[in-house]
């Protein structure tokens, strides 16, 4: 079979071709009027024998980038150079005031940058789920990195009602791998207590690691900044199966800057709550949610306190009585006991430090 090398390269949806004669343009979406007049779109006509056009599902990456410069060419890469390649990367470059766009551009097709003013993560992906043309959307942020098969075993995986498909992931800063998602179980559910929490969530780091069907309704949450991939997962297991690869084929860099790190990182319990607000839910679901809340809500209760951070700590104390007055919940003796500590004035427990301090210091010179 003779053809046109640019056509070739541009083969970017996997056609499967055997047997008869067809016209087939390059650069598009294979169906029945594809044979008719490819001219019409400035592609390039091959003869070829076939009995059969199969066309493989098209995705669209969403990139949100703000102030994305430094790892951006890096993860830019490793999207567009997927074994099976993307139809396009949408760059939405959320008001960013370095050069993110500009590295972007570089790219050229299959990439393209859409500008907005600030408006957060959650704003910038929706904003790319609307412009998407691909029937799938591969999420990935502007510093995370992909492994070269991912989105090939990601289609691989999809069948009858997927919603969405997830790979595993590893943590890395630099060049070392931190730490590496062990495999899931293939029993492993995906309901709502589980998504919810960290400890079991299947679906880990940020939402870099899935890819989801145009089809489905979720969209990420605009009115919260913290949390938004967990609360878009849990209204994503609402619209149909999603599956895993158990693979570790998404790259999450970690920064000292995360959730995790950052004390106003609790404010995601307080998204949980309203999120739980704003669905309809049954009581037996909002007391398992809640109770997982506040379960998780210990570390960072301990945290502020013994921190001194008394404004946190009242803050999240005020968060967890009024959510339970609301949904009428118990809160459980765990953490009621926490909500009970008497806040002292600072200088009170500076004042215990410093004579935990001199009492350990003497301890030390008496054992010498």
């Amino acid at each position: 079979m003779s053809c046109y090398p640019r056509v070739c390269n541009d083969w970017r949806q996997g056609i499967a071709i055997t047997g008869t004669i067809h016209h087939v343009a390059s650069q598009l979406v294979f169906h029945s009027t594809a044979t008719q007049d490819a001219d019409v779109f400035g592609a390039h006509c091959i003869k070829i024998n076939t009995t059969e056009i199969v066309s493989t599902p098209t995705i669209s990456v969403v990139i949100p980038c703000y102030n994305g410069a430094r790892f951006l060419q890096e993860t830019l890469q490793s999207a567009t150079q997927q074994s099976h390649a993307p139809l396009e990367v949408i760059v939405i470059d959320d008001g960013s005031t370095d050069h993110s766009a500009d590295i972007a551009k570089v790219f050229g097709d299959p990439v393209r940058v859409i500008r907005q003013q600030n408006q957060g993560e959650s704003v910038a992906r929706n904003k790319g789920i609307e412009e998407a043309r691909g029937e799938w959307i591969a999420f990935l942020d502007a510093d995370d990195f992909w492994k070269p098969e991912k989105l090939e075993r990601q289609i691989a995986a999809i069948d009858g009602d997927t919603a969405a498909v997830h790979t595993l992931i590893y943590r890395f800063r630099g060049e070392e791998i931190l730490t590496t998602q062990p495999p899931i179980a293939d029993d492993q559910p995906y309901d709502l207590p589980t998504l919810l929490d960290w400890r079991t969530n299947p679906i880990q780091g940020p939402s870099s690691s899935l890819l989801v069907s145009r089809e489905v309704s979720a969209r990420f949450p605009v009115w919260t900044r913290y949390g938004e991939d967990t609360l878009y997962c849990l209204d994503l297991s609402k619209c149909g199966q999603i599956r895993c690869v158990n693979e570790p084929l998404t790259g999450y860099r970690q920064h000292s800057s995360s959730q995790r790190h950052n004390p106003e990182g609790w404010r995601r319990f307080e998204a949980a709550f309203e999120w739980m607000r704003k669905r309809e839910l049954g009581r037996f679901e909002q007391h398992q949610l809640a109770t997982i809340i506040c379960e998780l809500m210990n570390e960072w209760l301990d945290r502020a306190y013994y921190d001194r951070d008394f404004e946190r700590y009242s803050a999240m104390r005020d968060c967890l009585n009024a959510n339970a007055r609301e949904f009428k919940f118990l809160i459980p003796q765990t953490t009621q006991s926490k909500l009970n500590r008497k806040l002292f004035p600072k200088w009170v427990f500076h004042l215990k430090d410093g004579f935990d301090r001199i009492v350990s210091g003497s301890t030390d010179s008496s054992s010498s």
